[in-house]
């Protein structure tokens, strides 16, 4: 996560990276940036955090700090007992008679912040002092794989550079993203055609899908696995759901290049509190009484042939409106009406191309206290 330009650990000021985070209130969206300093004994001078945030994230110019500097503005360091850990302030402000050693004002872009402690003495041993910058705005857009850029410097020298990964809310859901294919057999089999747009078994067009280490505020998923069916519910247990690609036939599913019984290859899985399975791949909805057998509350599954263009785009969607605490069914509805496919030669059985398919027994949500039937 850190880019120093000198070991942080040997500067007389460093970032603790163990503390910086985006901190939420409760169910809703981010709310502060958090960036905790640590300093050494002795005189600091020009001490400057200079925070950028992607694209689509806008910072406050004010900063709610912990105790210590509020209450010694002017003076040494001191502990101090009661009140809030965190007082607010912002430029231009003073607190008491006394001017305040600090300012927080805008950067250029009107998004990102500066603060800058002019002074402040450190006596006998090291201290920390925790940051936290108010978040006005955090979209969805920015394709950034990053929250912010912070960086520390003293008396004009930067001594240390962080870049924090995108937000997650504590009770985000997590996918468990699986290819029923080696990537042998899968580049052997599929090779050049699976970059193409025509319908493919699966619906990646690279080893690597393009939602893998996808992170949203309240939704993560992980790196692509590739298990054999006896590693298959050690390797669920903890997720939330399971999105597969795969190749289904004759109520037989791809797992490790092996066919497995659909029965079989749900039992693994229920009774681990799964909340839905993606099946990824053409005519997956013919494995559905199998899921309807487990506690799982959603199918995501498709009704005919499944096209590789589409089927990314539909994911992307999906997860990225899961990502922002809507419903499941509502997600669904959302991606169903958005994926258009560009760029793919569609075919279809009916005149209107409309392949994903939604069983669901009760609604649900991540990160938010709420159910619905």
């Amino acid at each position: 996560m850190s880019s120093p330009s000198t070991n942080p650990s040997a500067a007389k000021a460093r970032i603790a990276t163990s503390g910086l985070r985006v901190a939420f209130d409760g169910e809703v969206g981010p709310s502060r940036l958090v960036v905790p300093v640590v300093l050494q004994a002795g005189t600091h001078k020009d001490l400057c955090l200079r925070v950028r945030p992607r694209s689509d994230v806008s910072l406050q110019n004010e900063v709610d700090i912990g105790d210590a500097l509020r209450a010694t503005f002017t003076r040494s360091h001191t502990t101090t007992a009661g009140g809030s850990f965190f007082a607010t302030a912002s430029h231009g402000r003073s607190y008491g008679s006394s001017e305040k050693p600090y300012d927080v004002v805008y950067l250029e872009d009107l998004r990102g912040v500066r603060f800058r402690l002019s002074r402040f003495d450190v006596h006998e041993e090291p201290i920390a002092l925790q940051m936290a910058f108010p978040i006005s705005a955090c979209g969805n857009t920015a394709t950034d794989d990053y929250f912010a850029e912070v960086t520390l410097e003293l008396g004009g020298e930067v001594i240390q550079k962080e870049r924090l990964p995108r937000e997650v809310h504590p009770k985000a859901g997590r996918v468990l993203l699986m290819s029923g294919y080696s990537e042998e057999f899968e580049l052997r089999v599929f090779g050049e055609h699976s970059r193409q747009s025509g319908p493919a078994r699966v619906s990646t067009a690279s080893p690597t899908p393009t939602i893998s280490g996808l992170r949203r505020p309240f939704l993560t998923i992980s790196e692509l696995h590739r298990p054999i069916l006896t590693d298959l519910r050690p390797l669920a247990t903890g997720y939330d759901g399971v999105h597969f690609y795969t190749n289904v036939a004759g109520g037989n599913l791809l797992v490790n290049d092996a066919e497995v019984n659909a029965d079989a290859f749900f039992t693994q899985l229920d009774g681990l509190g799964l909340q839905f399975i993606f099946l990824a791949t053409c005519n997956s909805v013919q494995v559905v009484r199998s899921f309807r057998a487990t506690d799982m509350c959603a199918l995501v599954a498709a009704t005919e042939n499944l096209y590789v263009n589409y089927a990314e785009e539909f994911e992307s969607l999906l997860y990225n409106a899961l990502g922002t605490g809507a419903f499941f069914s509502n997600a669904f509805r959302s991606a169903a009406s958005s994926a258009r496919g560009e760029g793919a030669w569609i075919a279809t059985r009916s005149g209107q191309y409309d392949p994903m398919f939604l069983d669901l027994k009760a609604d649900f949500c991540f990160g938010r206290n709420a159910s619905a039937t």
